[in-house]
């Protein structure tokens, strides 16, 4: 699965797309699996760190925090750097938009449509936390399990700094 950008009339939207591989007919075929929202660039106003963000030391946060914690924190630093206020402890809000913490549901408050907030050369929506979830693939060597998990990160919209990368990573395949 990955992510697909169509622009309708000038404004660009955001599917979840699923390809397969038709042996007989030699082609491939696309399948909306989920329509994530309208698209809607957001600018870096903020460049807090996750260390800044939390009250225990990194190490030990990521050490023991269950992987969605670690994910979700991730996203809340991002939606922070961007100009997000938090409401309720869990919520964030931005001018229209709002952002559910419990689920992490992105939505435009004015007509409670979804939206994909397009961030460090990448896309937050809310299936974000679910696809950075998705287990690391274990067939393959460290370095190449590495560059999935960094192209799957960056798509994501997240720009961990090079220590959270690595204790992150070590977490997820030891």
């Amino acid at each position: 699965m990955y992510l697909k950008i169509k622009k309708i009339k000038g404004i660009e939207y955001a599917y979840l797309v699923n390809q397969t591989y038709n042996k007989r007919k030699k082609n491939t075929r696309q399948k909306n699996i989920s329509y994530l929202g309208k698209v809607l660039q957001l600018q870096r106003v903020k460049n807090l760190t996750l260390s800044s963000q939390i009250k225990v030391p990194l190490e030990e946060f990521i050490e023991q925090a269950p992987q969605r914690e670690i994910f979700k924190a991730l996203i809340k630093l991002e939606l922070i750097n961007h100009g997000f206020k938090i409401i309720g402890g869990e919520n964030f809000v931005k001018d229209n938009l709002q952002v559910t913490g419990g689920c992490m549901r992105f939505s435009d408050k004015m007509n409670n449509s979804k939206v994909c907030f397009e961030v460090n050369q990448g896309f937050l929506t809310s299936r974000s936390l679910d696809r950075l979830c998705t287990p690391l693939s274990q067939h393959t060597d460290d370095v190449e399990c590495a560059n999935v998990f960094a192209r799957r990160v960056r798509s994501e919209g997240l720009d961990p700094s090079e220590e959270v990368f690595i204790l992150l990573f070590r977490k997820l395949r030891p």
